[in-house]
C-alpha cells in the first residue's frame, strides 16, 4: 500500500537575518529568535510529512554558527516525528556563492542532516525531483545555466 504523502512547501525564510538599519544588538537578536520560533511554529503546526525548503532559509551564505545549530534542530526533532518522512533542501541564491571555494552555512546545515538522516535530500546541482510530479531547479548562477535548465524540464 503506498503511503500518503503530503508535502509542505516553504521558501525565503532568512533566518539569520542581520539588519543594522535602525536597530540595536537587542532588536536583531529579538528578530532573529522571532525568525528562528516563527520558523519552528509554522512546520510543526503545518501537516505534510514532506517538508521542502525551496531556497534561502539562511539569509546569506554565511550566517552565526548558533543559527545553523538552531536550523539543525528544528529540523532534526521535525524528522523525529515521523516513522516515515523526507526533507528536501533547495539551494537559493543566498546559499552560493561563483567562487566556491568556500562553504556555506546552507551547506554546513546540509551536510550534519543527511549525514544523520537518510530522508534529506539535497537539489543544489540543477533540474531535479523533489517527489511525484514535483521537480525543482536550484538557484543557477547566471541566465543562461538557468534556461538550459529549463530546456530540461520541458523535455
Amino acid at each position: 500500500m503506498r503511503r500518503r504523502v503530503e508535502i509542505l512547501i516553504v521558501n525565503d525564510a532568512h533566518i539569520g537575518a542581520i539588519r543594522k538599519s535602525g536597530t540595536t544588538p537587542t532588536t536583531q537578536a529579538g528578530i532573529r529568535n522571532y525568525l528562528q520560533e516563527s520558523f519552528r511554529d509554522f512546520i510543526v503546526s503545518q501537516p505534510g510529512n514532506h517538508l521542502v525548503i525551496n531556497g534561502d532559509l539562511l539569509d546569506a551564505f554565511s550566517v552565526e554558527p548558533t543559527e545553523v545549530v538552531r536550523v539543525y534542530e528544528t529540523l532534526s526533532n521535525w524528522i523525529s516525528w515521523f516513522d516515515h518522512c523526507t526533507l528536501t533542501l533547495i539551494q537559493g541564491n543566498h546559499d552560493w556563492n561563483p567562487r566556491g571555494d568556500k562553504l556555506s552555512s546552507f551547506h554546513l546545515l546540509c551536510h550534519f542532516l543527511t549525514s544523520r538522516f537518510d530522508c534529506v535530500k539535497v537539489i543544489d546541482k540543477g533540474f531535479s525531483q523533489v517527489d511525484g510530479n514535483v521537480w525543482a531547479i536550484p538557484h543557477m548562477p547566471n541566465q543562461d545555466l538557468f534556461d538550459m535548465e529549463i530546456d530540461k524540464a520541458i523535455k
